[in-house]
């Protein structure tokens, strides 16, 4: 459906990307599919997402309301998604460049409150996307460490989202290790302000 039906090969061709001699097999997608992405430069993986997020809604539209799109509308909208998605990318990291700029430099690490365990975490987000490392370390209210553990995931989004990756992966790995009483630290101000609870 995604690369080999001759509606998809069409859309593929208006777009400027030929995808249709991807050896994607259908048992082994997620492998192959990751192994397509990754080989992509950044602007190759955005129209990438963008066109297969249209082929597939164009599918459903099909399928469930009897509204297909031709492979020149398809196109236009892929083209008008994909503009949006990089306007949309570059705002947010204007925000986050600013967010960065507010962190002062004298902050210190502080030791948390008897019986209650830190849980430190950050993610190291490659530009352009591919995978990012996510990164936590569990200490007790003596600065002990009590745990700690990395992930690497599959990511083409801003910093922001890292961070906030990395905000979830703490308290997981936190309970993992049997703490369920703890702060969660993060160097990463908009994240820490969009994570909280109004």
């Amino acid at each position: 459906m995604f690369f080999q039906c001759p509606w998809s090969k069409e859309v593929w061709s208006k777009v400027a990307a030929d995808f249709s001699s991807a050896s994607i097999r259908y048992e082994h997608f997620i492998d192959d599919f990751l192994d397509l992405f990754l080989a992509l430069k950044h602007e190759e993986q955005e129209l990438l997402a963008v066109a297969l997020w249209s082929i597939w809604n164009n599918r459903n539209q099909c399928v469930f309301n009897h509204l297909c799109l031709s492979p020149d509308k398809a196109t236009r909208m892929i083209k008008v998604g994909l503009t949006e998605f990089k306007e949309a990318t570059e705002s947010e990291q204007r925000k986050a460049k600013g967010s960065l700029q507010q962190l002062t430099n004298n902050s210190t690490w502080q030791l948390p409150p008897t019986g209650i365990i830190k849980i430190n975490n950050d993610a190291v987000i490659p530009n352009g996307g591919g995978i990012a490392g996510l990164g936590v370390v569990i200490r007790d209210s003596n600065g002990d460490v009590r745990g700690s553990g990395q992930r690497a995931v599959l990511f083409n989004g801003t910093a922001l989202h890292g961070e906030i990756l990395a905000l979830n992966f703490g308290p997981q790995l936190g309970k993992e290790f049997g703490y369920w009483n703890g702060v969660v630290d993060s160097d990463y101000l908009q994240a820490i302000n969009f994570g909280q609870i109004p």
